[in-house]
């Protein structure tokens, strides 16, 4: 399944590539139950190592220390590593045979990938990622990394106006408290 479809971005999608709307998603991490998953790569190399999941269509994504965490969606999740633009099927990992042929731009060379056989594991759904309390279950990977939050606004100085407190200070002070935890629900 593709799942680089739909991104949210407040209440409008991010430019992606287009896709085929039948097999892709929602992309909902919470909704349709991704899990995260750790890839490691333990072959020995001093060069950069590349993990390419089908659930990003592919895409290379460097692996700093050889081992990377991602949300993956339930099921199967095939994927492959590269090393110097070769593909490297890992013998860590289970093999599933899926054509895969492919020109990317992978550290900044282009490459060819022709590939009939993809390391392959099973990915668990997780129907909890928000426990009952409404905390977040996973620890490791981080919604939309590089996307640009908003920065936080200059803080605003109270302007003093009758109020049940005696000094302008208290209220202040109780201004900027009371700020401070509305900003947290923004």
């Amino acid at each position: 399944q593709s799942h680089i479809t739909k991104r949210i971005n407040g209440g409008s999608m991010l430019d992606l590539p287009k896709y085929d709307e039948e097999k892709a998603g929602g992309n909902c991490w919470i909704c349709e139950g991704w899990n995260e998953v750790e890839f490691t790569f333990n072959e020995e190399t001093k060069e950069p190592v590349f993990l390419h999941l089908e659930s990003q269509d592919y895409t290379p994504e460097f692996m700093k220390l050889n081992y990377l965490w991602r949300m993956c969606p339930p099921g199967r999740c095939h994927f492959f590593f590269t090393i110097n633009g070769c593909p490297v099927i890992s013998n860590k990992f289970d093999v599933a045979f899926q054509r895969v042929n492919k020109e990317m731009k992978i550290d900044n060379k282009v490459a060819t990938i022709n590939l009939t056989r993809v390391n392959v594991i099973d990915v668990k759904s997780n129907p909890n990622i928000i426990s009952d309390f409404y905390g977040v279950t996973i620890r490791n990977c981080v919604p939309r990394p590089g996307v640009n939050t908003p920065e936080r606004p200059p803080r605003a100085k109270a302007t003093p106006s009758p109020q049940p407190w005696t000094t302008t200070e208290e209220s202040q002070e109780l201004y900027e408290k009371c700020f401070e935890e509305d900003w947290k629900y923004i």
